[in-house]
Protein backbone atom coordinates (compact mmCIF):
# COMPACT_ATOMS: atom_id res chain seq x y z
CA UNK A 1 0.00 0.00 0.00
CA UNK A 2 2.90 2.46 0.74
CA UNK A 3 4.39 2.03 -2.82
CA UNK A 4 0.89 2.87 -4.62
CA UNK A 5 0.50 5.59 -2.24
CA UNK A 6 3.88 6.57 -2.59
CA UNK A 7 3.36 6.29 -6.47
CA UNK A 8 0.40 8.26 -6.10
CA UNK A 9 1.51 11.30 -4.25
CA UNK A 10 4.80 11.22 -6.62
CA UNK A 11 2.66 11.68 -9.61
CA UNK A 12 -0.12 14.34 -8.45
CA UNK A 13 3.25 16.09 -6.97
CA UNK A 14 4.62 15.98 -10.69
CA UNK A 15 1.57 17.19 -11.91
CA UNK A 16 1.32 20.35 -9.78
CA UNK A 17 4.77 21.30 -10.62
CA UNK A 18 4.54 20.88 -13.95
CA UNK A 19 0.95 22.19 -14.68
CA UNK A 20 1.82 25.55 -15.18
CA UNK A 21 4.49 24.41 -17.99
CA UNK A 22 2.31 22.43 -19.52
CA UNK A 23 -0.38 25.12 -19.82
CA UNK A 24 2.19 26.93 -22.28
CA UNK A 25 3.31 23.68 -23.88
CA UNK A 26 2.55 21.86 -26.54
CA UNK A 27 0.95 18.22 -26.00
CA UNK A 28 2.58 15.65 -25.84
CA UNK A 29 2.86 12.93 -28.60
CA UNK A 30 0.81 9.91 -26.75
CA UNK A 31 -2.19 12.08 -25.91
CA UNK A 32 -4.83 11.19 -28.36
CA UNK A 33 -7.95 13.54 -29.00
CA UNK A 34 -10.37 10.51 -28.38
CA UNK A 35 -11.41 10.05 -24.65
CA UNK A 36 -13.25 7.53 -22.85
CA UNK A 37 -14.42 8.45 -19.32
CA UNK A 38 -15.50 5.97 -16.38
CA UNK A 39 -15.06 5.29 -12.37
CA UNK A 40 -12.47 2.73 -12.59
CA UNK A 41 -12.54 1.72 -8.78
CA UNK A 42 -15.72 0.66 -9.27
CA UNK A 43 -15.19 -1.68 -12.19
CA UNK A 44 -15.16 -5.27 -12.03
CA UNK A 45 -11.94 -6.45 -12.93
CA UNK A 46 -12.96 -8.22 -16.46
CA UNK A 47 -14.24 -5.28 -17.35
CA UNK A 48 -11.47 -3.33 -16.38
CA UNK A 49 -9.08 -5.59 -18.50
CA UNK A 50 -11.93 -5.93 -21.35
CA UNK A 51 -11.40 -1.53 -21.60
CA UNK A 52 -8.17 -1.72 -21.68
CA UNK A 53 -8.06 -4.52 -24.37
CA UNK A 54 -10.31 -2.57 -26.20
CA UNK A 55 -8.86 0.98 -26.13
CA UNK A 56 -5.31 -0.96 -27.28
CA UNK A 57 -6.30 -2.43 -30.02
CA UNK A 58 -8.10 1.30 -31.27
CA UNK A 59 -4.62 2.90 -30.86
CA UNK A 60 -4.94 4.64 -27.40
CA UNK A 61 -1.49 4.79 -25.45
CA UNK A 62 -2.51 6.79 -22.50
CA UNK A 63 -5.56 6.42 -20.19
CA UNK A 64 -7.23 8.74 -17.28
CA UNK A 65 -7.31 7.67 -14.30
CA UNK A 66 -9.87 9.09 -12.46
CA UNK A 67 -8.57 9.36 -8.49
CA UNK A 68 -12.23 11.15 -6.32
CA UNK A 69 -10.46 12.72 -3.26
CA UNK A 70 -13.70 11.13 -1.13
CA UNK A 71 -12.61 7.75 -2.12
CA UNK A 72 -8.47 8.11 -1.01
CA UNK A 73 -9.61 10.19 2.34
CA UNK A 74 -13.15 9.05 2.83
CA UNK A 75 -12.60 10.74 6.91
CA UNK A 76 -10.33 13.60 7.56
CA UNK A 77 -6.80 11.35 8.67
CA UNK A 78 -7.77 8.53 6.92
CA UNK A 79 -6.39 7.87 4.08
CA UNK A 80 -7.24 4.71 1.67
CA UNK A 81 -5.79 4.51 -1.70
CA UNK A 82 -6.66 0.61 -1.83
CA UNK A 83 -9.84 1.38 -3.79
CA UNK A 84 -7.41 1.92 -6.92
CA UNK A 85 -4.87 -1.25 -6.35
CA UNK A 86 -6.19 -3.27 -9.29
CA UNK A 87 -6.60 -0.25 -11.59
CA UNK A 88 -3.42 0.80 -10.93
CA UNK A 89 -2.27 -2.44 -11.60
CA UNK A 90 -3.76 -3.78 -14.38
CA UNK A 91 -2.94 -0.16 -16.24
CA UNK A 92 0.68 -0.85 -15.41
CA UNK A 93 0.77 -4.07 -16.35
CA UNK A 94 -0.48 -3.37 -19.81
CA UNK A 95 1.69 -0.37 -20.82
CA UNK A 96 -0.49 2.07 -20.98
CA UNK A 97 1.14 5.22 -19.99
CA UNK A 98 -1.48 6.76 -17.19
CA UNK A 99 -2.48 10.28 -16.32
CA UNK A 100 -3.65 10.61 -12.85
CA UNK A 101 -6.66 12.85 -12.34
CA UNK A 102 -7.10 13.87 -8.85
CA UNK A 103 -10.69 14.84 -8.56
CA UNK A 104 -12.22 16.53 -5.32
Amino acid sequence: MKQRLGVLIRAVLIFLSISGAMAQAAAPDFIKTKFLAGDVQTYPVAVLERAITRLQQSGFNTITLPVAWSVVEPEPGNFDVSPYYDALDRIAASGLKMIIHLDA
